[in-house]
């Protein structure tokens, strides 16, 4: 018979807690990062402070935005009575990217609703809260920090760069105010921007700015007459008479002028005109064959046409929305010459790419020659289109009267040698571009001289400059 076995020799199991990886400690990491994100990003977002004081607030608050370009720049941080209680204080902290708004020359206004005899401005905040729009100065004018704002918003084409700016002298008033139109054969031409008196009161000083494009028809023996108000007639034969030019004339006056065969010589900005209160019969009957448009280019020098492009794209993200920058490319032998910043395709983008939409085509735009230019010369085959001959090109070497063209709908921008900076290479800042928004990226620079294209204007912002062809 066997012994029984002693159980204690047995080999013994030993019961040990099961090891779980834990991710508790992870939820307060997570959140001290979030909270760091949030302090940097509140403390990185805050940006240049300035002052504006007005002479009333109309209901200004703290947190109203600032606005330029229809997008935000800034927020209004305080509201309060300067000291003597004279004026408005409004303390303004722009948005990062919008420091340079701060410089001499800007321009600040309060938008709210204004109702005038002949318009109806800032209507949106009627309902809606008030805002402040801004205007920035000349480019490279210094920092600025204290400004003062305009009690009315500027003039429309007192924002237009170049054009001619002339000085009507008049007896009375004529009815004039600032906005009146100043037209050419009925067509409106330009604007007045300010009427008052000269500086011993014994006459009517009233400037006016005549748009670029219609510069040439100002000459020395142009004649300007006051063209507002309503004027009534009584005669035997015809009864009763009453004339009018529009209905606007009537509510703020208007200024026409007239230029004969032999006008003499163009003239410059500051030029003085006697303001008439009416026209004689001769004036009426001039009919001058004065350049505009492609004519103004020497005789037999096309005028380029560039084509207008669309380049979309989406970054790489689940709430990523799609994004387009659009500009001018100039068709040539076997494609196209346009900025770098339109014909690159984008970084860190979704699987589709880089797209460009030109003339109702999409195309995956490749990445071209890399190079220091800011234009590149990509293949495109555009059938239809008439490429520009490149034997009418040439190099800018010197600041010289050009014309900017871009959409064949609008007329094409004029540019003064003064408005251009130190010629490098043939590239060069364009001065005061408040003129040249995003819509003109891309647009051929001719010159004047010679009608030959010395390069593309590029768009950045408040920034434009000439770049040469590649």
């Amino acid at each position: 018979m066997t012994a029984p076995t002693d159980p204690t020799s047995l080999p013994q199991s030993e019961l040990a807690p099961m090891r779980r990886v834990s991710f508790a400690w992870l939820l307060p990491v997570l959140a001290l990062t979030l909270a760091l994100f949030l302090v940097v990003q509140l403390f990185g977002a805050k940006g240049l402070s300035v002052t504006v004081a007005a002479e009333q607030g109309h209901g200004v608050r703290y947190g109203d935005v600032l606005r330029f370009r229809g997008i935000q720049v800034g927020r209004v941080g305080k509201v309060r009575l300067a000291d003597g209680l004279g004026t408005v204080e409004l303390d303004i902290r722009l948005d990062p990217g919008a420091e340079d708004l701060a410089r001499a020359g800007s321009r600040f206004w309060i938008v709210r609703p204004q109702l005038t005899l002949d318009s109806v401005e800032g209507l949106e905040t009627v309902v809606g809260a008030r805002y402040l729009s801004v205007l920035p100065g000349p480019i490279g004018a210094p920092r600025q920090l204290e400004f003062e704002a305009l009690e009315e918003p500027p003039v429309a084409d007192s924002l237009e760069g170049g054009g001619l700016e002339v000085v009507l002298e008049a007896d009375v008033r004529h009815g004039l105010a600032t906005g009146a139109p100043v037209t050419y054969r009925g067509i409106q031409v330009g604007t007045v921007l300010s009427v008052g008196l000269s500086s011993d009161a014994t006459i009517v000083e009233v400037r006016a700015h005549i748009r670029s494009a219609y510069a040439t028809l100002v000459r020395e023996g142009t004649q300007f007459w006051e063209v507002g108000g309503l004027e009534l007639g009584l005669s035997i034969t015809g009864g009763l008479e009453v004339s009018m030019d529009s209905v606007r004339s009537i509510l703020v006056g208007g200024v026409s002028f007239a230029t004969p065969d032999d006008g003499g010589l163009h003239v410059s900005t500051g030029k003085t005109f006697q303001l008439h209160a009416d026209p004689k019969d001769e004036w009426l009957k001039w009919k001058p064959a004065l350049a505009l448009g492609s004519a103004l280019l020497p005789e037999g020098s096309p005028m380029p046409r560039p084509i207008r492009a669309m380049q979309r794209w989406k970054p790489k993200g689940l709430i990523a929305r799609k994004q387009s920058r659009s500009g001018w490319l100039l068709a040539v032998d076997g494609g196209v010459i346009g900025p770098r910043d339109l014909l690159t395709p984008r970084l860190e983008t979704n699987d589709d790419g880089t797209k460009l939409e030109v003339r109702g085509k999409e195309l995956r735009l490749e990445a071209p020659e890399p190079g220091p230019s800011a234009l590149v010369r990509v293949d495109l085959d555009l059938a239809g289109v008439k490429p520009w001959n490149l034997k009418l090109t040439r190099t800018l070497t010197a600041p010289e009267a050009c014309l900017i063209v871009g959409d064949p709908g609008r007329d094409a921008r004029g540019l003064s040698a003064t408005r251009i900076g130190e010629v490098v290479g043939g590239s060069a800042e364009v001065n005061d571009a408040i003129g040249f928004d995003d819509g003109w990226h891309g647009a051929t620079v001719v010159a004047r001289s010679d009608g030959a294209i010395v390069g593309l204007l590029l768009v950045q912002g408040d920034d434009a400059r000439i770049a040469p062809l590649p």
